[in-house]
């Protein structure tokens, strides 16, 4: 029997709101913090649920077009044993296409849920210090399409880029490297996405490669602490191949972007609060592709 991907993107959604719903206990310890940006290779306990609600903003721009899109990803945790963690990803989305036409201006988008996905992170490696924690991950999942593909408008078709979803299932997977020491903290993540084929279009491949530094900024002395202020500046590295349509390259789309992110993340143990904003310092675009112009990210972790 076929399952559509709305309905399968409707179980997801209702089993993480079920399975993240009940508390099961706590971590001792917000050591397995993932950054604003990306992630991390500190494992969280077994048995732990995390819950984190973000928030993006993201504006970009190309000749005669502007872009906005709100989106506000819903992301679960559960450590299923002491390496092993399992993650989905829940967005929804609204975007909005302004064009320049020659009878003025207009606007195009959808909104809704978006593609939802599901991966899990292993951790081969593991050393432990006075003080320290070195951590080796592997990581791999699946980008599956429970997002509208098809939607139109008054205009016609809506173009796939603007679509909520890809119409694809999109395997991803790569490796996570952290360092952490009672003052500060390294991260490094590369990952690879390898983008399929639906609706006669395939999005480009992409690469993702993030480094973050964290520093510790308050309190000063660690003796009965009970809340701590983070300081990270982070950085993504992406390179999108070109996208394809009707087996024709879109010579305006696909490139190489770098962002600096500085953020803030305000830690207690249960909650966590963090913000960033990802400024593109070098875009290294194909054609008229769209240049962002910033995403703001907020959100809110629970630990339960």
């Amino acid at each position: 029997m076929w399952v559509s991907p709305r309905r399968i993107g409707s179980v997801l959604v209702a089993a993480l709101v079920m399975f993240f719903g009940v508390p099961h206990g706590h971590s001792d310890t917000n050591v397995a913090l993932a950054q604003v940006t990306t992630n991390t290779a500190l494992q969280i306990a077994e048995g732990q649920r995390l819950v984190r609600v973000q928030s993006q903003i993201q504006r970009s721009a190309a000749p005669g077009q502007r872009l906005h899109v709100v989106a506000f990803p819903v992301i679960g945790a559960y450590g299923i044993t002491r390496n092993l963690t399992a993650f989905g990803v829940v967005p929804v989305m609204n975007k909005r296409m302004r064009i320049d036409t020659p009878d003025g201006e207009i606007t195009r988008g959808p909104h809704g849920l978006g593609d939802v996905r599901a991966f899990g992170r292993y951790t081969f490696l593991r050393e432990d210090g006075p003080g320290t924690m070195l951590r080796f991950a592997t990581f791999a999942g699946v980008e599956a399409p429970t997002g509208r593909n098809e939607d139109s408008d008054e205009f016609g078709l809506i173009p796939q880029p603007l679509q909520l979803g890809s119409g694809s299932w999109d395997p991803f997977g790569g490796l996570m490297f952290t360092y952490h020491q009672l003052q500060w903290q390294f991260d490094a993540v590369a990952t690879f996405e390898r983008n399929t084929t639906a609706n006669d279009f395939q999005f480009g491949d992409r690469f993702q490669f993030d480094t973050v530094v964290k520093r510790r900024l308050l309190p000063t002395d660690l003796d009965g602490a009970s809340w701590f202020l983070f300081g990270n500046l982070e950085t993504n590295l992406v390179h999108r191949g070109r996208n394809e349509k009707g087996g024709q390259v879109d010579d305006d789309s696909g490139g190489t972007v770098w962002y600096v992110s500085p953020a803030l993340q305000f830690v207690t143990p249960r909650f966590v609060i963090d913000a960033a904003v990802q400024i593109p310092v070098v875009q290294d675009l194909n054609g008229d592709a769209l240049e962002d112009d910033f995403i703001l990210t907020l959100s809110t972790r629970f630990n339960f």
